[in-house]
């Protein structure tokens, strides 16, 4: 139980001398990998068990908030100033993950799309399936683009994000 307490107690301390405030359990695995002995000579995946048993037990005690999820997952440090900023932030956090995914989407339709175009040009005796691919494609990017344009409007009215940049930083 000791050992726990410790362990528990190291990772916050580290996370307030490194001043990490948001980040991956990732970032953290190889900041202690880097910046602590006992770790440096450890296989990655004992450090990353290690560091994710910790940060559970923090964020359930209220000392981290998580959001996003699986490999996604990221982690905010709290302090009782900060915590009810954040918590009205996280949905916004989620909507801006939500956006890049859909940019994401959309360059590969759109490269679909080029193909597509490149391929009845190769096959023209196959003119006709390849439009229709390329039709489908074209539908799928207008639903993209409208769903990437609703998510700035909304991000840039609640003032979230002002000129294209996150407020994260603000929290």
């Amino acid at each position: 139980m000791k050992e726990k307490k410790k362990g528990k107690e190291f990772v916050h301390n580290f996370l307030i001398e490194q001043a990490l405030m948001d980040f991956s359990i990732i970032e953290l695995v190889s900041s202690l990998q880097r910046q602590v002995k006992e770790f440096a000579m450890q296989e990655q995946e004992r450090v990353y068990q290690y560091a994710y048993r910790h940060l559970c037990s923090l964020e359930k005690e209220g000392c981290l908030i998580s959001y996003m999820q699986k490999r996604k997952k990221r982690f905010i440090r709290q302090n009782k100033k900060n915590l009810y900023k954040t918590l009205e932030k996280m949905p916004f956090l989620i909507l801006q993950d939500e956006r890049k995914q859909a940019k994401t989407e959309l360059a590969t339709v759109l490269a679909e799309v080029d193909e597509y175009k490149s391929l009845s040009i190769r096959f023209p005796k196959q003119k006709q399936l390849f439009q229709s691919l390329s039709v489908q494609a074209d539908i799928d990017s207008a639903y993209l683009i409208g769903k990437i344009n609703a998510l700035s409007k909304t991000l840039s009215v609640s003032g979230f994000e002002k000129n294209g940049m996150s407020q994260i930083e603000k929290i």
